[in-house]
């Protein structure tokens, strides 16, 4: 059975790059020594028989039409703007200087 030991989650750590302290070291190494048994398990289950499936979910995926709808006023919205100007929402000036 594959165990990972206490430097094996502190190699883990620094190459995911999260900070695991002393206090941390051995819940998270209960924890996945947890997820490799219930994976070691799974492995020595005979599934010849079991047909492979693409999605859990049996329904074939519905889309919606993409369709663009604005159901807004735009007055209404433009009533909410601190300043408007030729139906936009007017905005402070960001850049200053002409970018070339």
């Amino acid at each position: 059975m594959l165990k990972l030991t206490r430097d094996d989650i502190l190699k883990l750590g620094k190459l995911s790059k999260i900070e695991i302290t002393e206090d941390e070291i051995a819940d998270v190494e209960s924890k996945i020594n947890t997820v490799l048994a219930m994976i070691e398990d799974i492995q020595h289950l005979d599934l010849s028989d079991v047909e492979p499936m693409f999605h859990p979910n049996p329904e074939p995926f519905i889309y919606r039409d993409e369709a663009l709808e604005f159901k807004q006023d735009t007055a209404a919205l433009l009533n909410n703007a601190p300043e408007s100007e030729n139906n936009q929402v007017k905005v402070p000036t960001v850049l200053k200087e002409e970018i070339i």
